[in-house]
Formats: structure tokens, C-alpha cells, sequence
């Protein structure tokens, strides 16, 4: 699982009727018959990427706060904590619930940007506070100890691909 964002509330790396959201958050899967990560990146289906947008809320999202907290402990490179995915995410559960998606085949928005994702980006955005995306901004990169006040990629042209919208 990983996070993009933006220094402003623009950060989300996928755009839906001309809007950007604050974030996104990129659960990454790959098929297991390829046997780990690295292997799936030579298939056209190796790898799923389930999107939530972020939006940025007056309130703090509650069933965030734990999460949010532990973002402390991971503030300087190479840091790292286990939860549970159970306890620690159930804000993505009561999100996916029951909400409409798009899906198409595409890329990795990081290096090396390989033509194997099949994403599937759930409509219904995630709510959270400023100060909640503040957190996110807080981090520092692994490559040279730099703080992240953004991660997110360009937009890249849509090579007419094929849509699909599901509900």
C-alpha cells in the first residue's frame, strides 16, 4: 500500500470528470501464479492496483486516527511498523462497500512504469481533514532524507484506452 499527494489539495495521480482529488491511496496486488512482484511486471495482467481518492474534509476521518498516528513512527527513511491490516484499515472497507469503481488496463505510476496494471479506481472518495493530510507531508523520502511535500505524477496521456464503469 502506498500514498500520493500533492503540496496543494491537487495531488491524486488519476483525474475523474476533469477533477483531481488531495490524494490517493494505491493497494497493490500481484497474481500469484508469477510468483512475487518482480516476475508479475512481464505480464499484461500481473499486477491490480485498487485506488481510493482522498478529499480533503473540515473533520478528521476518526477511523483514521490510528493510522494517522503511526505515521510519527515512519517519518524518517527506511522507518517501518506492522499492523494489522484488520484494525488498522477498516477506513478502506467502509469505503469500498457498495460504491461504484472504473476500471482499465494500464501502467505503474512509479519506476518502471511497466504496462501491467489492471486498475480499478473506486469512485467514493475517502474523507480527511488537513490536518490528516498534513501528516502525509511530514514524511521524508528514503532516496537522500528529503520531505515529501508531494509525490504524485502528471497526468499521461490516455492512449485510448478503454474505460469501464462499474457499479
Amino acid at each position: 500500500m502506498h500514498f500520493h499527494w500533492g503540496k496543494d489539495d491537487m495531488g491524486s495521480e488519476h483525474k475523474v470528470n476533469g477533477h483531481k482529488y488531495a490524494m490517493e491511496v494505491h493497494i497493490v496486488h500481484y497474481k500469484k501464479e508469477y510468483g512475487n512482484f518482480q516476475n508479475a511486471l512481464s505480464y499484461s495482467d500481473g499486477v491490480c492496483v485498487v485506488g481510493f481518492f482522498g478529499e480533503v474534509s473540515p473533520n478528521d476521518n476518526r477511523d483514521m486516527d490510528n493510522f494517522i498516528a503511526d505515521l510519527k513512527y515512519l517519518v524518517q527513511p527506511n522507518s517501518k511498523i506492522i499492523r494489522s491490516f484488520k484494525d488498522e484499515f477498516s477506513w478502506i472497507k467502509k469505503t469500498a462497500l457498495k460504491q461504484h469503481y472504473y476500471a482499465y488496463h494500464g501502467s505503474l505510476t512509479t519506476t518502471p512504469f511497466s504496462e501491467c496494471v489492471i486498475w480499478i479506481i473506486f469512485t467514493k472518495p475517502i474523507k480527511i481533514s488537513r490536518e490528516q493530510l498534513m501528516a502525509f507531508r511530514k514524511l521524508h523520502s528514503s532516496h537522500h532524507g528529503v520531505l515529501i511535500n508531494e509525490n504524485d505524477r502528471d497526468l499521461q496521456p490516455f492512449n485510448n484506452r478503454t474505460i469501464i464503469y462499474g457499479y
